[in-house]
């Protein structure tokens, strides 16, 4: 099944207005190879935990999601989502080996198992003892922009050219393999984005100063380096 929307940005729908799902979505049973794009979902994202075989090759692509969840035992791998905006992830432990590129992601994530996260920028910050990625696991995470010094409390994740905020002492869990990080003063790093709420009227290209760190593909970081 694959469904194309319009979209959501307000500058993009004036005509047409946003493509939106105004409930909970529940990707199924047999729902391999799903595509969604352009969509604005008004409710959570979840993974059927009762899909025994697990569901594989979802493509998640330019849509607006309130928060995604995947959890249980059947495990559901080879999945991608790109230039979203996804409000939360409150359990992706039943995503695995799967792709997370080019997103917006305003609140915390947690149960992160075997995935790869590049070119993203998370917009969540806290004070001391919070983290944007809480318990993640043999993860990769590259060319991303966290506003929170406070990175991950994991287990052997990678982190490579991630633009970092704060000067406080720099967190990426346990047996963290580092690479290349770099910190910024928050308020430095983006053009126009000061209160760690997604708005339609944020501007996240880089500054002058965050655009001197380059991804370790060569482009910039954040949402518009990478290959989405």
């Amino acid at each position: 099944i694959k469904i194309f929307g319009v979209g959501h940005y307000p500058d993009s729908t004036a005509a047409t207005n946003a493509t939106i799902i105004n409930t909970h979505l529940n990707v199924g049973h047999e729902a391999d190879g799903l595509h969604l794009e352009g969509l604005k979902i008004m409710g959570t994202l979840s993974f059927d935990a009762n899909a025994a075989s697990g569901i594989s090759n979802v493509v998640v692509r330019r849509c607006y999601m309130q928060n995604i969840t995947a959890s249980g035992s059947n495990i559901h791998n080879n999945n991608l989502f790109s230039e979203n905006v996804i409000q939360n992830i409150s359990d992706l432990s039943a995503i695995q080996a799967s792709g997370f590129y080019s997103n917006i992601i305003e609140s915390r994530i947690y149960n992160i198992f075997l995935n790869v996260f590049e070119n993203n920028v998370f917009i969540f910050h806290a004070s001391v003892g919070y983290f944007a990625i809480n318990n993640a696991q043999s993860s990769v995470f590259n060319n991303n922009v966290f506003e929170n010094y406070g990175v991950s409390d994991g287990n052997a994740n990678s982190f490579s050219n991630n633009l970092i905020g704060g000067s406080s002492a720099l967190s990426l869990g346990t047996n963290a393999t580092s690479n290349s990080n770099f910190r910024i003063d928050p308020a430095d790093t983006y053009l126009n984005e000061t209160n760690q709420i997604f708005e339609y009227t944020d501007n996240f290209h880089l500054t002058g100063t965050a655009l001197s760190v380059q991804g370790d593909d060569g482009s910039q970081v954040g949402i518009y380096g990478g290959i989405f």
